[in-house]
């Protein structure tokens, strides 16, 4: 597949754009298809965020696809364009139509397929953040594609759950007793705990504040009270995470500056 997009240029973009407009449909009011808002209300569950966390979607896979063309038609530096376009071009081509078959399927009200799509996306491109954390040249710019890149796969982690949870509404689940909420709240935790660890592991944060801004739309939500599902637990139990999450996120980019800095200082040694 990395062939046909170094041969035909043209078919990696047209990818890109259509992911772009077909996002954008579906996230911005229009009156072509139906939002995934009106979609999300249909299977609403314990783990729905405010409808505007849609909205950081829309700007997570612009800023996103704007660098991507920048550095199919732009970058300058040509041993990062050869990297990129060896390592991480064909992962990103399959993230974007994974996103695209995931967002045709819950237009077309086929949850368990829009799982299996969304799931396979972020899989996909998460391996490309492991790729883009041991590679110094993609690492350079970080507003590039390190940061960029990162910001959607957290935004695609958080929705990759609001789908498992649509999916289980949808096949009749009511989500109704304490096991339910209890298990909403252990999801949000482990959410937490991923995105953490990702910081930690592979030094790229903005996936931290994706699922931050996640957690905090969730609380936003719970806190509605024409929300369905509102529930005055997991509000103060979002609430506390989505807290501890900023602080942990200080925390570790302090220690992530601390050992840039270390480093510098023994190469100058």
């Amino acid at each position: 597949m990395n062939d046909i997009f170094k041969r035909i240029p043209i078919i990696y973009s047209l990818l890109l754009g259509f992911t772009l407009t077909i996002i954008s449909l579906v996230i911005f009011p229009n009156m072509i298809l139906p939002s995934l808002e009106s979609l999300q209300k249909i299977y609403p569950s314990l783990l729905m965020p405010h409808k505007n966390y849609l909205y950081i979607g829309a700007i997570s896979i612009f800023w996103l696809i704007t660098n991507l063309l920048y550095i199919e038609y732009f970058e300058k530096n040509q041993r990062f364009k050869q990297i990129f376009d060896h390592q991480l071009k064909e992962i990103v081509s399959i993230g974007c139509l994974m996103t695209i078959f995931w967002i045709v399927s819950w237009l077309n009200h086929s949850l368990l397929l829009s799982l299996i799509f969304i799931a396979a996306a972020t899989n996909y491109l998460l391996k490309g953040i492991r790729i883009i954390s041991q590679n110094s040249q993609l690492r350079q710019n970080s507003w590039l594609i390190k940061f960029p890149s990162g910001f959607f796969v957290g935004w695609l982690i958080f929705e990759t759950v609001v789908t498992l949870f649509a999916y289980m509404k949808s096949v009749g689940i009511t989500f109704s007793g304490i096991l339910w909420v209890i298990v909403a709240i252990m999801t949000v935790l482990l959410l937490a705990l991923f995105s953490s660890y990702y910081y930690a592991k592979y030094g790229n944060g903005i996936i931290m504040i994706a699922i931050i801004l996640g957690v905090f739309g969730l609380a936003i939500q719970h806190h509605n009270k024409q929300f369905p599902y509102a529930n005055n637990m997991i509000f103060i139990c979002t609430l506390a995470i989505g807290v501890m999450m900023v602080a942990l996120f200080i925390y570790l980019t302090h220690l992530n500056n601390q050992q840039n800095q270390k480093s510098k200082t023994d190469i100058e040694k």
